[in-house]
Order: structure tokens, then sequence, then C-alpha cells
């Protein structure tokens, strides 16, 4: 039927090559996830998520930067230096506001 309704995710057809580890925000739900390659200095994406828990997908196994945040207030907390994993949720970050 319609509307049709779909995940941000698939629109974004590219498949993942490793994982950082599991978002898991307390405070406020639907914070914004900016994921950034370090050794290239690209940004991978960046998503408003639903809730808060998130499982980042990036496409090597670099190092990488997550800002995490609420830019309505210009609220942020940023960690740097995760290496990517291949094994989904091996790690997990816990991030309060």
């Amino acid at each position: 039927g319609w509307p049709l309704t779909i995940s941000q995710f698939d629109n974004y057809g590219r498949e993942a090559k490793a994982w950082l580890p599991r978002l898991k925000i307390n405070g406020i739900p639907d914070p914004v996830v900016e994921i950034t390659n370090q050794i290239t200095g690209e940004l991978e994406y960046i998503i408003r998520i639903r809730g808060n828990e998130f499982d980042p997908k990036v496409f090597s196994n670099d190092i990488f930067s997550i800002r995490v945040g609420y830019p309505e207030q210009d609220l942020w907390k940023v960690f740097n230096d995760l290496k990517a994993v291949n094994l989904k949720n091996s790690e997990e970050l816990v991030i309060s506001f």
C-alpha cells in the first residue's frame, strides 16, 4: 500500500566491511551520529538515529571517530581512535548526556 515506509539505510546500498562499538546513549533520544575515517579524513556518514542504540557500520578496517550529539542544543561528545572490527556487537560504547 501507500505510503511506503522504509528504513533510512534502505536507500544506502553500501555493505558493511566492519563495525564500530555498539552505541548506547543515555539521555535524550534520537541523537545525531557522525562517523569519520581518521586515516582518510573522509566523512563516512551522518544519521539521526531512532532511539538510544545504534550499531555503526563502516566500509574499511581503519581507525574512526564518532561524534554523537544534539545539534539543536549544540551538545556533542567525540570519541577518537576507534578501531573497526569484523564482528558486529563485539564491543559497546556507553555515552551519557
